[in-house]
């Protein structure tokens, strides 16, 4: 099945390519924020940790409860069987090495790159920002630069430049989707995935 991670700053179309892809391949689509959601409802030692860090502001959930959670939600049998697409995580270099520990390995880590201009002015027309204001939004811009890029390149140096994909995430969704489609399609021809889909299957 196929795995992938997909990461991009604000308004790169994270949630639309993830929502295509999802209908594409049919794979679980997950996302750090309702994965902590959802693990802080579970009576569970884990969840009782990731509720109160949530109480206390999403942003102070701890590296190690973020990675812990993610981990646990691959390895459920829909991702085994069905494979998965992860939007949201690993954000910082800390949340890519705990993954890396678990060896956590994607078929894909797909980075859409987006001008800044062509960020804030869709986040604006979108709507989704709220009261965000332009210093704001250059501030995520890069808390992504200066965290989540890094985070990436710790996957490439584990797996190799072939597994971290950029795509131009300026153009229209179609079009970033088509190439997308493309690479991923490769991959799943590939004898690494096709091995391990078999194997599953056993």
């Amino acid at each position: 099945p196929l795995q992938v991670i997909i990461e991009g700053p604000s308004g790169a179309g994270k949630s639309t390519q993830t929502s295509l892809i999802n209908g594409e391949y049919n794979v679980v689509m997950l996302d750090c924020a309702k994965i902590l959601n959802d693990t802080s409802k579970t009576d569970t030692e884990l969840g009782k940790k990731v509720k109160e860090a949530i109480v206390a502001g999403l942003a102070a959930v701890p590296d190690e409860l973020v990675t812990e959670a993610v981990v646990s939600r691959l390895a459920m049998p829909d991702c085994m069987s069905e494979g998965w697409i992860l939007s949201g995580c690993p954000r910082t270099p800390a949340q890519a090495e705990a993954i890396l520990n678990y060896a956590v390995r994607p078929d894909a880590y797909i980075m859409l790159e987006v001008d800044e201009a062509v960020a804030s002015e869709r986040l604006k027309s979108a709507g989704k920002e709220g009261h965000d204001t332009d210093e704001k939004i250059a501030a995520k811009m890069r808390d992504f630069r200066q965290l989540t890029l890094p985070a990436s390149e710790m996957f490439k140096e584990v797996y190799g430049e072939e597994v971290l994909v950029a795509f131009d995430g300026n153009r229209d969704a179609a079009e970033v989707h088509a190439d997308i489609k493309a690479h991923l399609d490769g991959l799943i021809s590939s004898e690494t995935i096709r091995t391990r889909h078999m194997a599953s299957l056993n």
